[in-house]
């Protein structure tokens, strides 16, 4: 016996009950109940044969069935043919005893079709006979049927089966939760070309094994739930195209990540405009970061790319971060996206910015960006998306806020938006005078943020103070200002470009431009500044471009471009420079391009070091831009054959360093002297100066210090006839002012019944000062005269000269007693009427404390006490 070869057979059986069918001539014995009478056979090969039986009417016996099933399955010439693969057709439906049926048919065939013979008397116990059918495509779906599962759960319970209800005649509308229960070997299922509007996740989920879900050719909107019921990890192709699909969650898609291949995803012609995203704080599974995804999206209507690269990480972030370790899995997408009306602006920027990287795989994999190209606007209408540049891919505030609002998307003529407010750009309302253009996200990690604010041609003599402070591009040119400083310019931390050519500004001040800490370019040409002093770009660490051309230059400090240390391109030209200090560029280690051609520069010693610095740098200039200099006789020279020998620049050289070393010797002589005759003024003028900074700065050289315990700030020793000039003078001074001194006056803050020594004691003691108001009626009372012992005591005591000492008028020497005599003659006093006596007197007194007001609100009454003065 030859080795079993597996062979397929077409056999065409029209089934019938009890009506005749005509007899087709086959050439057959005529023998009109042998098998040969149902089939006419021919040879295709060595090993197989092709059979046609179409009319099988008389099968009514068990003998005739057995007859055509051993004729099906016998050997020949001993070569055994084995069916495979045989389509039945049904003709009609009149018997209801579907018992052994298909019994005729080979066990061994593993792939039956069965054509209008699914009806309503189809029972389970059809299939007994045929236990090896793995695929099984059902045509002519029949309505009563539709949502029946009975014989598909029994067919389908313990083996690795294929069902296919092909796209002929079908007709489905729905599908019953249950459907596909019990299907969990289940690898392949058709239902393309059908009348579903939707596929739920209870149908998909029960299918543990699914290898492919066809279901284009319906009419799906939505298919968010079919695709978060796939459970499979072995799920390799879904198909939902030519569908009315519009709109997909991202996570949808991230559902795939559980499969351990690639899986091929076609949402082609649908009407999709928009993958909307879950939040950014959505929690992204580790199977998410394996997913291979092969997305076809051509013929849809996305306006823009519909992944972001935020989204592309998600799917595959492990692919930036550990790409070039081996052995480890991210992410791969492939994505198809011609045939779409792209808009191509602000939605397209951070892709176009990224693109290079975007082709190489890093972020995108396989996606044909090579045949992307744009619907709208009109001057970008056919152009490549990776012929675009980012500076062409701006929208309007209104176009911006519509695309950043979280998406909004149209459907039937109703526009949804997601409420989500992250995606809301956090910007100012644009100027009135001005017009505002937008590219990308603030804080996007993947492409700079850019907001264009326009105010270029508007007649403006001041700039609009309504400019957002996150504008990253400012046009002001061809306007009239003229001064820009550092109170004109609004604070802009974010500007990169600013643009201040073509006006008529006249000066430029120091540190004008300390708030643009971002700059990148700057334009100042087309103007009028004649000196570009030395502090007027320090800020620009990271300034690129600088524009001065056409401005009337005439003066440069050495220090001008200083600190420029990121400065590439200067332009200088066609301006009225007619020297350039020493050594000017030292500081620009990364220029690439210089234009300082159309100078008037004067051929002599003084331009000598520009030439010897250009000469090795002669790459820096723009090319037909040959940089000349004037000679005396106004004959122009190429500045690079200048040389020492021909401008006389020996002798003038060392001049120019004898007068150097003269300068550098005076000016150290004559700081010296300033310093000495300072030191003499000072020591000789110390009080007096000292006096002078406290009253009029209230600082002092050294502040002793006192104690805040103490009630009164002074305490104030007089004569009870020098009253009127207490109270009419010294009193109202040193209380009125602001903050006031609080006094102590014997008769009015002396204690009554209290012995006059122990007040005295106390005031002395109470307060931070004692203010002596000696005079000749002083010298005549005891009890002034012990106030003063008892201050000086008081002073000897704490080891600080605390007294004061007011000379009221002349006080001969020999009338004062031998402690006051000594102490005059050892101490500073001040003398009453003197120029600066208020200001010596305010310096000697101790800081005054804020004023407090009595607990009572009133001032204490006076009181007159006779002291016996």
């Amino acid at each position: 016996m030859a080795k079993a070869l597996p062979v397929f057979f077409l056999i065409i059986c029209a089934i019938s009950g009890d009506v005749a069918m005509d007899t087709v001539d086959n050439g057959s014995s005529g023998d009109e109940s042998s098998p040969q009478a149902f089939c006419n056979c021919i040879r295709t090969g060595p090993t197989s044969r092709q059979c046609n039986c179409t009319d099988l009417s008389n099968l009514t016996n068990a003998q005739n069935r057995l007859d055509v099933s051993g004729y099906l399955s016998d050997d020949d010439d001993d070569d055994l043919f084995v069916v495979s693969e045989i389509t039945v057709r049904c003709r009609q439906k009149s018997s209801t005893n579907t018992s052994g049926l298909f019994d005729f048919l080979p066990p061994s065939i593993k792939s039956l079709t069965l054509i209008n013979c699914v009806q309503q008397y189809i029972g389970k116990e059809v299939f007994y006979g045929i236990p090896n059918v793995e695929d099984l495509a059902i045509v002519n779906f029949p309505p009563g049927k539709r949502n029946d599962s009975v014989f598909f759960s029994y067919f389908y319970d313990n083996s690795s089966r294929t069902l296919e209800l092909d796209p002929e005649n079908n007709f489905l509308q729905s599908l019953s939760p249950t459907t596909f229960e019990n299907m969990p070997y289940l690898l392949d299922l058709n239902l393309a070309n059908n009348l579903l509007t939707t596929v739920t996740r209870e149908n998909v989920s029960p299918l543990l094994n699914l290898r492919t879900l066809d279901v284009h050719g319906n009419q799906l909107e939505t298919i968010d739930e079919m695709f978060h019921g796939i459970t499979s990890d072995v799920c390799e192709k879904i198909d939902a195209s030519y569908n009315k699909v519009w709109l997909l969650a991202i996570s949808s898609l991230e559902i795939l990540g559980i499969v351990g291949k690639t899986v091929n995803v076609d949402l082609s012609h649908n009407n999709l405009q928009i993958l909307y995203h879950t939040p950014p704080e959505s929690y992204i599974s580790e199977d998410v970061l394996h997913l291979s995804l092969s997305l076809d999206l051509r013929w849809n209507q996305f306006a823009s790319f519909p992944l972001e690269l935020a989204t592309y990480r998600s799917f595959s972030r492990s692919r930036i971060s550990i790409r070039e370790i081996s052995g480890q899995k991210y992410g791969d997408i492939s994505l198809l996206m011609t045939q779409n009306p792209l808009i191509c602006d602000c939605a397209l920027y951070e892709l176009i910015v990224n693109l290079d990287v975007a082709k190489q795989g890093v972020l995108y994999t396989k996606t044909d960006f090579q045949d992307m190209v744009c619907a709208v606007p009109d001057e970008l209408r056919g152009r490549r998306v990776v012929d675009l540049r980012p500076s062409e891919l701006w929208c309007s505030e209104e176009c911006y806020n519509r695309f950043y609002a979280c998406f909004c998307y149209e459907h039937e003529g109703e526009m949804f938006k997601s409420p989500q407010p992250w995606c809301f750009p956090e910007h100012n309302a644009c100027p009135s005078e001005c017009s505002c253009s937008f590219q990308g996200q603030l804080h996007s990690a993947t492409a700079p943020y850019n907001e264009l604010v326009n105010c270029a041609g508007r007649n403006l003599s001041s700039i609009p103070v309504e400019i957002s402070n996150v504008t990253t591009i400012l046009h002001l040119e061809g306007n009239q200002l003229r001064v820009i400083s550092q109170t004109v310019l609004p604070e802009l931390l974010m500007v990169r470009e600013l643009y201040l050519n073509d006006n008529n500004i006249s000066y430029v001040g120091a540190m004008a431009f300390s708030a643009f800490n971002s700059l990148e370019i700057l334009r100042l040409d087309g103007n009028n500044i004649s000196n570009i002093g030395s502090t007027i770009f320090k800020s620009l660490s990271n300034l690129r471009e600088l524009y001065l051309n056409h401005s009337g230059v005439r003066y440069l400090s050495v220090d001008t471009f200083h600190d420029l240390a990121s400065l590439q391109k200067l332009h200088l030209e066609n301006n009225r420079l007619q020297s350039l200090p020493e050594n000017m560029f030292a500081g620009l280690k990364k220029l690439r391009s210089l234009s300082i051609h159309g100078n008037p520069l004067n051929c002599d010693c003084d331009v000598l070091w520009f030439a010897n610095w250009l000469r090795s740098r002669a790459f820096l200039l723009a090319q037909g831009h040959n940089v000349s200099c004037l000679t005396k006789t106004k004959v122009a020279r190429d500045i690079l054959s200048v040389s020492s020998s021909q401008l006389d620049c020996d002798d003038v050289q060392a001049a120019r360093a004898r007068n150097r070393l003269i300068v550098g010797v005076s000016i150290p002589m004559g700081l010296v002297i300033i310093i000495l005759v300072c030191v003499i003024v000072i020591v000789r003028r110390k009080e007096a100066i000292q006096v002078y900074l406290y009253a009029r700065y209230g600082w002092r050289f050294r502040e002793e210090e006192e104690d805040e315990d103490k009630e009164y700030d002074a305490f104030l020793s007089y004569s009870q006839h020098d009253l009127d000039v207490v109270l009419h003078d010294i009193l109202p001074a040193l209380e009125n002012r602001e903050p006031p001194f609080r006094v102590c006056l014997h008769h009015r803050d002396f204690l009554p019944g209290v012995p006059i020594a122990e007040n005295i004691a106390t005031a002395v003691n109470s307060s931070k000062r004692t203010i002596i108001l000696l005079s000749n009626n002083f010298l005549e009372s005891d009890w002034c005269q012990f106030e003063f012992q008892a201050a000086h005591a008081q002073m000897l005591q704490d080891r600080a000269n605390r007294v004061i000492v007011v000379l009221l008028d002349d006080v001969p020497a020999e009338n004062a007693p031998p402690d006051i005599q000594h102490y005059l003659n050892t101490n500073t006093y001040l003398r009453w009427g003197d120029e600066r006596f208020w200001e010596r007197l305010i310096y000697v007194m101790p800081r005054p404390r804020p004023h407090a007001q009595d607990e009572d609100g009133d001032q204490l009454a006076m009181v007159e006490l006779d002291h016996n003065r």
